[in-house]
């Protein structure tokens, strides 16, 4: 970097090395620009030299040393001027960079003539002006030998001019006024857009608004006419615009950028690279400022996001995004104007007023073209919007043709379908006929049932009575008693029921319901089934049969004999044999405990 800058600053200052003279002639009527080049110098590492202390044999032939590049040292410059012809002996010695933090002039006796700073307070100048202006008196044919003691705390350039106080007054109110347009234009866009953003509710307008205020912050630090307008009297104010600044102006930059052409939607990877070195660079230029450190990198550093951000743009404008041409245009201004102020600082290029408000004139271009490719994105997206209301309006026109054509199939549908109905209604009717005829068949065919039905329970009734006083009943008869195994376990149900059975298991004498004829001990819960603990336990054929043979072998007063039982009740004769056995032996055993008139419900249980 320092040999880029040494062959660089030598092509653009050779003419002034050439014609470098100890002594720098000061006339009337002529300007006089200089760079510290043609001074000599001496680099106070240590700090402890004063003005008393100093001496000619320090200084030695200025070996390209135009620019504080060490904040830790004092630097010490000897600038020797004569006046050979001019009858003017006042004249302002003027330095073009306002970001030098301390600077002090003195007379070659040691005598303070002026201290002035980009730290110090802005009303100890001795004009006030934006950049370090000295007072001082050159009579005709004096010499005048003069000390500059130079600390600074960032990367600066030293240039300074020699102008009489009118050449310096014409100047200077040229230059204000200029900067009064600058900033005037600036003003007129933010409230403009602002109020665009009340009435419109678009955030492009708002982030435009924050880009326009940091751009104009950033231009009060760069110039100097924040500190001269508004901090005068609060110096360290100076501080954090150094390192907040550039960093702020950026970050508006790329909210302004990503809101007009959707970085962030399009390239999350680049946005997010360029979140990372915003971060690095605001930490970076703290950490530089207050604990020193090179501050060559850092200024170039700001190149890196800003291209990042321009190459985003970019990549927008070729995905479709129309109006991001003319924000391109915009942001290579500001780019190049970036460019040129990195080099002036480096002391790359001399100091003129082109490469000192560079970055004025970039970001005033730059402000004005935005607020064109604002105008034409808000065209574009008027066009997008009345292009969508005419496929609107089309749609709806194709929707009204479609909602014709179905509400006449509708109708088409509705007649076929009322027709069908009246069909159905007739065909309904006729059968609504039919049921009622058939209605009054069944009710007929009920009245049939209902009597004899009536005459079935009397039936039923008068052999109930045979059963009930032990006369002999045929299998016939006996089975509309019990027809078959349900009548059966109801009967046995409503025995147990009425019996005082207590559980097997646990001696518990309380059931519960355990299904529809089963039970359950109500103490240990252990199941008995219907015919747990009656004569018909564990009966593998039909339990009606096994009614009819108990039946039969109590109540029977006449001999049946197996075969003609076997046949009666189509089962096996084994199997009568086998039941009926079991039936007698249950009978012996209640006639033996004194039970003479054995009755059914005391064999079955």
């Amino acid at each position: 970097m320092k040999l880029l800058q040494q062959l660089l600053y030598t092509l653009f200052f050779t003419a002034s090395i050439v014609s470098n003279a100890k002594f720098i002639d000061v006339t009337d009527g002529t300007q006089v620009h200089r760079n510290l080049i043609s001074s000599d110098v001496f680099v106070d590492t240590l700090n402890t030299v004063t003005i008393e202390s100093i001496e000619d044999s320090f200084f030695k032939e200025n070996n390209n040393v135009i620019v504080t590049e060490n904040i830790h040292a004092t630097y010490w410059y000897k600038i020797e001027l004569y006046n050979p012809s001019s009858d003017k002996n006042d004249w302002f010695l003027e330095f073009d960079d306002p970001h030098i933090s301390h600077l002090k002039l003195y007379k070659e006796d040691g005598k303070l003539l002026s201290k002035q700073g980009y730290y110090e307070k802005f009303g100890q100048r001795d004009v006030q002006h934006k950049n370090f202006v000295f007072s001082i008196k050159i009579e005709k044919k004096e010499k005048v030998v003069l000390y500059l003691q130079v600390k600074n705390r960032i990367y600066s350039y030293l240039g300074f001019r020699i102008r009489t106080p009118k050449q310096f007054s014409g100047y200077s109110l040229g230059e204000y006024f200029v900067l009064g347009l600058f900033y005037g234009v600036l003003l007129i866009l933010f409230v403009y857009n602002l109020v665009m953003f009340f009435v419109l509710k678009d955030a492009n307008h708002l982030y435009y608004v924050i880009y326009i205020a940091m751009g104009a912050l950033y231009a009060f630090s760069e110039d100097g006419i924040g500190f001269h307008m508004l901090w005068s009297n609060y110096p360290w104010m100076n501080k954090f615009m150094i390192i907040f600044c550039p960093s702020l102006f950026l970050i508006s930059f790329y909210l302004y950028a990503n809101s007009f052409a959707g970085i962030w939607g399009r390239l999350k990877k680049l946005s997010r690279v360029i979140y990372s070195f915003l971060i690095v660079l605001v930490i970076s230029s703290w950490a530089i400022h207050y604990f020193g450190g090179s501050h060559e990198m850092w200024w170039v550093a700001y190149l890196v996001p800003f291209s990042l951000i321009y190459f985003g743009v970019y990549q927008s404008y070729k995905d479709g995004e129309k109006s991001a041409k003319l924000f391109l245009a915009g942001s290579t201004v500001i780019l190049f104007s970036m460019f040129v102020f990195v080099c002036r600082v480096f002391g790359l290029l001399d100091g003129n007023v082109f490469t000192v408000y560079i970055f004025n004139f970039g970001l005033i271009i730059n402000a004005v073209v935005l607020s064109f490719a604002q105008a034409e994105k808000i065209r574009r997206t008027h066009e997008d919007k009345e292009e969508a209301q005419e496929n609107l309006i089309l749609q709806l026109e194709e929707n009204d043709q479609l909602k014709d054509k179905v509400n006449r199939e509708l109708e088409d549908k509705v007649s076929e379908r009322t027709s069908e109905l009246k069909k159905k209604t007739v065909l309904l009717e006729t059968t609504i006929d039919e049921l009622n005829n058939v209605k009054n068949e069944l009710y007929k065919i009920n009245s049939d049932l209902d009597v004899k039905n009536f005459r079935l329970r009397k039936e039923v009734e008068s052999k109930t009575k045979l059963f009930i006083k032990g006369e002999t009943l045929i299998f016939d008869d006996f089975k509309k008693l019990f027809p078959d195994a349900l009548s059966c376990k109801i009967f046995l149900r409503d025995l147990k029921k009425s019996s005082t059975l207590t559980c097997k298991k646990c001696g518990h004498g309380e059931y519960i319901v355990n299904g529809k004829f089963d039970r359950k001990c109500a103490k240990c819960k252990y199941p008995e089934s219907v015919t747990a603990n009656t004569l018909f336990h564990k009966v593998k054929f039909p339990l009606e049969k096994a009614f009819y043979i108990t039946y039969i072998t109590v109540y029977s007063k006449q001999k049946y004999t197996l075969d003609q039982l076997s046949e009666d009740i189509d089962l096996r004769k084994n199997t009568c044999w086998s039941f009926k056995k079991k039936v007698e032996e249950k009978v012996d055993l209640l006639q033996d405990s004194g039970i003479k008139d054995v009755s059914f419900a005391e064999i079955i249980l």
